[in-house]
């Protein structure tokens, strides 16, 4: 009998051992799954997800703010449209000319200025995985009345400066897709492989832009998209999923890639979405003539009506917001032009 129970009592310890290891490293991959997702993620799967009802838009969420810093001093000059890279650790941004392009450092409390050339920080793109920034600017050298336009990609690592496409015709910004820039050359679409640096017939992804006020996509023909409101400007979304389309009047309105609304933020001037998430983030300003008296920061979510103003103990105008993908930062502009960064938690 004491043989059997001995052996009985083995088997139980060596399963509980077997079960106990099979727990743990399901612990540990739970762990690395969150680690991978951003505290954002974590954030919109608990307040997010499930919102997306009617009654559930009515319950509130509050955005706590922590601190905000300066990463640039007023007598630097004015900035303009800070970006975070995609890995959080740098933030890209444009004086307020768009003549230059400069770089901070997060970890290593670091500022410098990449390049200087005319019109380079207007829409300037950063690659995916954050190493790379393509901008499109005019050369001046020769005499050519307004001069030829290049697309320029810069590495951030080391500031390396090389020509991926040049015209004499009038280029527009590009947009970043992949391996690939689109853009407008002379009023037409045209997409170029990053890689061979030249045009390519075929077009991998849809073209969204704003043509004679309307929103049009090239892929396999130009088509109109939306002509029942009149717009002014469209960006891609930071993971290039959806299309927010700037109207004269009546906010963004947001798009997915099939041309389908999605929402509208009627009172927006500006809008940007967190990459892998449902979180936006929106400012709603107020002018008087010439000058805007006031522009106010809100978050809510792509395809719901919930939002919470985000509220700061010292009144300021708040420009070009942007989410960093790793930690819960936004940085934007304020009123005197200068780059800050903000830290927060939902409630």
């Amino acid at each position: 009998m004491t043989k059997y129970l001995i052996i009985a009592l083995m088997f139980i310890i060596s399963c509980s051992g077997n079960n106990s290891e099979k727990n743990t490293n399901e612990t540990r991959e739970d762990s690395n799954l969150k680690k991978r997702e951003s505290i954002h993620q974590q954030e919109w799967e608990k307040y997010g997800k499930q919102n997306t009802t009617g009654e559930s838009d009515k319950k509130s969420f509050k955005i706590k703010v922590n601190n905000v810093i300066n990463i640039t001093g007023e007598n630097l000059g004015e900035f303009n449209t800070p970006k975070f890279t995609s890995d959080g650790k740098n933030i890209v941004f444009t004086n307020s000319n768009f003549s230059e392009l400069w770089l901070f450092n997060l970890e290593k409390n670091n500022l410098t200025k990449l390049v200087s050339f005319p019109k380079c920080g207007y829409k300037f793109q950063i690659s995916e995985d954050g190493k790379d920034i393509y901008f499109r600017t005019r050369e001046t050298k020769r005499k050519k009345a307004g001069g030829d336009y290049s697309i320029y990609k810069i590495k951030i690592e080391n500031n390396k400066l090389e020509k991926i496409y040049s015209s004499g015709n009038y280029l527009s910004t590009p947009v970043l897709i992949d391996k690939y820039l689109y853009l407008l050359k002379e009023n037409k679409p045209i997409c170029i492989d990053i890689s061979k640096k030249k045009e390519t017939k075929i077009f991998p992804q849809p073209y969204f832009f704003v043509q004679n006020n309307k929103l049009m996509r090239k892929y396999n023909s130009v088509q109109t998209i939306y002509g029942e409101e009149k717009f002014i400007d469209c960006d891609y979304s930071n993971d290039k999923k959806y299309i927010f389309a700037l109207t004269s009047n009546n906010g963004i309105i947001i798009f997915d890639l099939e041309g389908k609304i999605i929402n509208q933020f009627k009172e927006a001037v500006s809008i940007t979405k967190l990459a892998n998430s449902s979180l936006v983030l929106f400012t709603q300003e107020q002018d008087q003539g010439q000058r805007i008296i006031s522009s106010k920061l809100f978050m809510g979510f792509l395809n719901t009506s919930k939002i919470s103003k985000v509220s700061f103990e010292k009144s300021e105008l708040v420009f070009n917001p942007d989410w960093s993908s790793t930690d819960n930062k936004i940085v934007y502009t304020n009123n005197n032009g200068m780059v800050k960064v903000l830290s927060f938690n939902i409630e």
